[in-house]
Order: structure tokens, then C-alpha cells, then sequence
């Protein structure tokens, strides 16, 4: 008789940044949406963004941190996500991750150029090819893709080091200019009627 042994799962975390560095990086998100804004070309989004208490301003939308915070607060917690016979294959929510090689991608798979080239063919020439190499060429910043030799050379600068290194660059070099006189009238009047 086969005895079955539960064994825990276990569930490894990486902490790439503390709790103040996610909350510096968060505020500076914040910061943008609402000064420097976002260009929405799309109208009826636009239109929805300022129905729901964006402005605009130079052509850009600026998103009010409030907005941001509705927003986030109307999102579900998980999204169920199945495959084509309707089985579950990836529920999103905290403390899922999920990593794939992008075989999943129209563009990667290139179904119609396999099909064209047939056994012993090329997908060099193929017009699919021509038109999606650049796109498919990934060049991660944060991930090394050097050889071993390389990587000891330069310090061996593990993930945690490179993305506290990368997050240190982007706040040393934030500029965030001033708010236009009108923006500034905007939020002074939000906050009025705020009663702050």
C-alpha cells in the first residue's frame, strides 16, 4: 500500500527594494500622473478619464492621486484567467506569480510563416520575420544575459543590487518641473471643497 505524505508547498520571495524605496517609487508614480500627466490619443477613453475626475492640460490628461486610488480600489482581487477548453491556468492574484518564455504570444509562434516554410525551409526572408524581428530582440536591463566570466568581471552584481542601483539612478535623476499656474488653481480648488 502507497502512503501519501502531504508535503508543504513552499513559497520563496525576493525582496528587491524595502518598504520605503516601493513607497518613494510609488509617490514619484503618483507625482507623474498628476503633473506631468499622460497623452491619451484614444477619445473615448479620454472622455471616460475626464468623466472620472482627471484634467486636461497641454494635451496631456493629469490623473489626481484620488482617481488613482478609486481606481485601484474598484479592481478586482484576482482575475481568473483559463485556457481554451476553459480550464484554469493562471488565477492572478497575491502571492502568484506566473513566468512564461512568451511561446504564448501570436507574434512569437508565427503559425502561418511555420506553415510557409515547411520542413527543411527558412523563416529568414519570410515576410513575418522581416517584420517582427526587431520587436521579438528583448534586451532586459535588469536581467544579465552575459557569460559567467563576464558577469565575476564586473562584480557579480546579483538582481537585488542591480535593481537598487537602477531605483537609486531614477531618483537621483527625476526631474519633475513645476505645475503650470492653472494646474495649481485646479488644486487649490479641489482641496477648498475638500475642505482642506
Amino acid at each position: 500500500m502507497t502512503v501519501q505524505i502531504p508535503v508543504e508547498t513552499l513559497h520563496p520571495t525576493t525582496r528587491m527594494l524595502s518598504d520605503e524605496q516601493i513607497q518613494v517609487i510609488y509617490q514619484a508614480g503618483l507625482d507623474i500622473l498628476e503633473r506631468t500627466g499622460i497623452v491619451m490619443k484614444h477619445d473615448a477613453v479620454r472622455e471616460l478619464l475626464l468623466e472620472a475626475g482627471t484634467w486636461e492640460s497641454n494635451g496631456r490628461i493629469k490623473v489626481p492621486d484620488h482617481v488613482v486610488m478609486a481606481a485601484i480600489g474598484a479592481a478586482p482581487s484576482r482575475i481568473l484567467m483559463h485556457g481554451r477548453l476553459g480550464q484554469l491556468t493562471m488565477p492572478l492574484e497575491e502571492g502568484k506569480v506566473f513566468f512564461g518564455p512568451g511561446s504564448d504570444c501570436p507574434f512569437t509562434l508565427a503559425r502561418e510563416a511555420i506553415d510557409r516554410a515547411k520542413t527543411g525551409g527558412g523563416f529568414l526572408a519570410d515576410d513575418h520575420t522581416l517584420s517582427h524581428w526587431k520587436w521579438a530582440q528583448w534586451r532586459p536591463k535588469m536581467i544579465g544575459r552575459s557569460r559567467y566570466d563576464t558577469w565575476v568581471a564586473k562584480g557579480k552584481k546579483d538582481m537585488a543590487s542591480r535593481a537598487n542601483e537602477r531605483a537609486r539612478e531614477i531618483l537621483a535623476t527625476r526631474r519633475v518641473s513645476p505645475l503650470p499656474p492653472a494646474a495649481e488653481e485646479v488644486i487649490a480648488d479641489a482641496l477648498a471643497r475638500r475642505g482642506a
